[in-house]
């Protein structure tokens, strides 16, 4: 699969299969170690970057994770990767982008990024998507 190819599909995968998660570690969007997932909250919803031709958690070009707030309005990104030797900033930025309408359609008004879940990259990314500093240190985009 080209990774820079337009026809990659972002797709939500409501039930979070345990084995689709190991792509998170050995996709960690990050210069350092592969990541370790700290432990959230139900419920817990995957999104998947991949070629439409493929099984949902087939293959993944990049891969988010994330979980809707008590308040019902508010979704918090739990761990976003990419692809080694992917084009990372353009697929995370797109991931992030196309999860981002999908909360919108949804009804949820804001997303924000959980301290943990941050690497230098993904703070990258945030920035480059409109998201700002709120007063308990979440990097928040208002939808």
């Amino acid at each position: 699969m080209d990774d820079s190819d337009e026809s990659l599909l972002v797709r939500h995968v409501p039930v979070v299969d345990e084995s689709a998660l190991g792509w998170i570690r050995p996709m960690a969007l990050s210069n350092g170690p592969a990541a370790v997932l700290p432990t959230w909250p139900a419920p817990v919803q995957m999104f998947v970057l991949s070629d439409p031709t493929a099984a949902t958690v087939e293959d993944p070009a990049a891969v988010l994770l994330l979980h809707a707030d008590v308040d019902g309005v508010t979704a918090v990104l739990c761990a976003l990767a990419v692809r080694p030797g992917a084009s990372r900033r353009s697929l995370g930025a797109r991931i992030l982008s196309d999860v981002a309408d999908f909360l919108r359609a949804a009804g949820i008004t804001r997303f924000c990024a959980h301290p943990r879940s941050l690497s230098a990259e993904v703070i990258g990314l945030l920035r480059d998507a409109g998201y700002g500093r709120s007063a308990d240190g979440r990097w928040t985009l208002d939808l």
